[in-house]
């Protein structure tokens, strides 16, 4: 057996132990010739032998602690009550993964893999392994090309990296994933190359976006990101303080002169701390301050007043009738925005393939963030809008299907992520754009909040495009005043938004969306678009920034 699937053989049976031990309950006693011990009792046997045997290594240095900590690990193993655990070996093409199935019936096991690396014959030899049992795999890698379709055939497939933070950042990433047969069974599975790409932190992935906290065993293969993860399987540590139990995890440890130092403190902390959950194996934001002598929004107050009380006009006879105002609404906005009080505002059209967006640039040369939430294979507009803003503009767009979306929005420039944005994180059901026709598919979705403080790391934004083909919806409340943007401190100066065919529940969340914005006296609503969807454009009178960059 190699050095390599030695510890990773302990990976398995040391996780599996503790969690008994921590959780308190015997089901060893179920295992054959075990049934004498405890499983605390089993515990304090492995750990009294660790002690000894890692005396010398916890004073050695980083070089013997690396090399020899295998010693003690194959020693300690072969105690009589930890000998007839059954770890089971699950190969791919490039090493073995290890579990303990369960022993007791009617179970679904979660098993979540971190770094797929075009390669899921672990996960099938497992699902062919578990026979009455089930299996429910969820795997994450930022590589979409090949890991995508080759983990959608056992489980689900999250297109980003796994970390401590969520973030643009450098990962070490497995391409050129598509290799004949023949070079794979040769040992060669493909490049590695560092590249730029998104990371979703550990806790928000576990129980934010698949929504479990309880999980089976993690197989964890980072590419240098698990040294990242140490502390999170600490006594008190973040998968402690969220209620999250792994019950076994795999770990692949690669070896740097940087980082050998981080393996003895781990191990070091974690035999202190009794319960040893570990294995060894081979914004920036910057937005301008305005000093300002008078209140910029006041300056404005009278014509917001004047569009304000005009809409109210025209549109009060439809309080209380969703249908009327679906029907309407956009001839009330059309007076309104036309009125002398509202010339001054100069708003430009920015024309998709088959719709416009609408902007209005600011009167300063200050660079502005622009945020695109549905793509649709078009990028027409922000090529356009790019062209007329100042230098250092950013630009960020979401759309869950990768292909031709991701290097259209690249070229920009802009940052590209890979899933769908709406008012929660998890699975959902999306009618997105696949080819040249929209068709409903179980996408990833990452709720909007998290999405721009934790990704996109801005909380001031320019123009926020929404076409989240029926998602919107879930965002409405978001902007009301003290909604969740307000809580988190997020500011828009000017959104698009399509509110697409509704049914009557969505036509009764429209009639209050319009209503309530009217009430809270913060947006003005211009270029409305009927068909059977609905377009409008949004521009914010209360905020000072909003007001002197794009008004005044």
């Amino acid at each position: 057996m190699t050095r390599s699937s030695t510890l990773l053989l302990l990976a398995a049976l040391l996780s599996a132990i503790l969690y008994f031990y921590h959780n308190r309950i015997p089901v060893l006693r179920s295992l054959p010739l075990i049934s004498s011990s405890t499983s605390s009792e089993i515990y304090y046997k492995w750990r009294e032998c660790m002690s000894e045997e890692m005396e010398y290594l916890m004073s050695s240095d980083d070089n013997t602690f690396w090399n020899q900590l295998e010693n003690p690990v194959q020693k300690c193993e072969m105690l009589n009550d930890l000998r007839t655990i059954v770890m089971e070996p699950f190969n791919n093409l490039d090493e073995t993964k290890y579990s303990i199935l369960p022993i007791c019936g009617n179970t679904v096991m979660s098993v979540v893999t971190l770094g797929v690396g075009q390669d899921v014959n672990a996960e099938q030899e497992m699902k062919k392994r578990i026979g009455n049992y089930s299996v429910q795999f969820y795997g994450a890698d930022p590589i979409v090309e090949g890991n995508d379709e080759l983990f959608s055939k056992v489980g689900t497939f999250f297109p980003f990296a796994v970390g401590n933070s969520s973030r643009m950042g450098t990962a070490s990433v497995l391409l050129d994933g598509n290799l004949n047969f023949f070079l794979k069974k040769s040992g060669f599975l493909g490049v590695y190359v560092e590249k730029r790409v998104i990371h979703v932190e550990f806790v928000q992935f576990l129980k934010g976006i698949i929504g479990k906290t309880f999980y089976d065993n993690i197989w964890v293969d980072g590419e240098y990101a698990e040294y990242e993860l140490f502390e999170y399987f600490y006594n008190g540590g973040q998968l402690d303080r969220e209620g999250i139990t792994v019950c076994q995890f795999n770990m692949e440890r690669l070896l740097t002169m940087m980082r050998r130092g981080g393996a003895a403190t781990f191990f070091a902390v974690l035999s202190v701390s009794l319960l040893l959950y570990i294995s060894y194996s081979s914004l920036n934001t910057s937005t301008t301050s305005f000093r300002l002598r008078d209140s910029a929004v006041d300056k404005v107050a009278k014509n917001y007043s004047a569009w304000h009380d005009c809409l109210k006009k025209n549109i009060s006879i439809y309080d209380g009738n969703p249908d009327g105002l679906w029907g309407n609404l956009w001839r009330g906005i059309k007076l309104c925005e036309v009125i002398p009080e509202m010339k001054g505002l100069f708003i430009g059209d920015y024309p998709n393939s088959d719709e416009t967006k609408r902007h209005i640039v600011p009167k300063m040369q200050l660079p502005s963030v622009i945020v695109t939430l549905g793509i649709g294979h078009d990028t027409g507009a922000e090529e356009k809008l790019i062209k007329g803003l100042p230098h250092g503009s950013e630009f960020f767009g979401a759309d869950p299907m990768h292909e031709i979306n991701e290097n259209l929005y690249t070229k920009l420039p802009g940052k590209y992520f890979p899933f769908a944005v709406a008012d929660a994180a998890g699975l959902a059901e999306a009618n997105v754009l696949i080819n040249t026709s929209y068709t409903t598919k179980t996408v990833v979705t990452l709720d909007i909040i998290y999405f721009l403080k934790n990704l996109v790391k801005r909380t001031f934004i320019d123009n926020i495009w929404i076409d989240g083909e029926g998602a919107e919806y879930g965002l409405f409340d978001h902007f009301f005043n003290d909604g969740k943007f307000d809580e988190n401190g997020i500011t828009f100066c000017q959104f698009n938004i399509e509110i697409h065919k509704p049914d009557n529940l969505q036509k009764k969340l429209f009639h209050d969306f319009i209503f309530q914005l009217l009430k809270d006296r913060r947006y003005a609503i211009y270029r409305p678009v009927q068909g059977h969807h609905m377009r409008l454009f949004m521009v914010n009178f209360a905020n000072e920034e909003c007001v002197y960059k794009y008004i005044l």
